[in-house]
């Protein structure tokens, strides 16, 4: 049985849970006599939709961005979003969003970084991303580019100690 268009909805009363998984919106329950279905908690909810902004970089900041990572070839850079990301592995150690340039770090060198330099949040204002650190935007100008480069090397040192991400396939 295909899934596809299924919600997974809650019945209560006497019907059996499990069916709700596998019916399309708007079904009833096997042995029903065709009554109208209350709404789960869940669908009752009315959740904003959030559009995120995405910052295409400009060629200069791409340039910037490929000039901080290292060149070594277990590194890959790849398009993402009209952004750049930085790979070792399977996994992403640097990211550019927009002009901002985001490393992913150990705790302990987050937290490093954070406390001792304004950096900004990496990633859509709306939803910024889980343990990554964006550095900071006055680092985007001539002179910074030795500490820019500084972090995204610990980024890639953190990152490629990791486990190898499967490939998809």
């Amino acid at each position: 049985m295909s899934l596809s268009g299924c919600v997974p909805t809650l019945f209560s009363g006497r019907h059996h849970r499990s069916w709700a998984w596998h019916a399309p919106r708007g079904a009833y329950p096997p042995h029903s006599s065709g009554h109208i279905l209350q709404e789960s908690p869940l669908e009752a909810r009315s959740v904003p939709e959030v559009l995120m902004e995405m910052p295409k970089a400009s060629d200069a900041d791409k340039a910037r961005f490929r000039s901080l990572v290292p060149d070594l070839p277990e590194i890959v850079i790849k398009p993402m979003f009209g952004n750049l990301g930085a790979f070792v592995n399977g996994n992403m150690f640097a990211g550019l969003f927009g002009p901002t340039v985001g490393v992913k770090l150990s705790a302990a060198e987050r937290a490093t970084l954070e406390t001792t330099e304004r950096t900004v949040p990496f990633g859509p204002a709306e939803r910024p991303m889980g343990g990554w650190t964006g550095l900071p935007e006055t680092w985007n100008g001539d002179g910074d580019e030795a500490r820019s480069r500084a972090w995204v090397e610990k980024a890639f040192e953190h990152v490629a100690g990791l486990p190898s991400k499967a490939a998809k396939g």
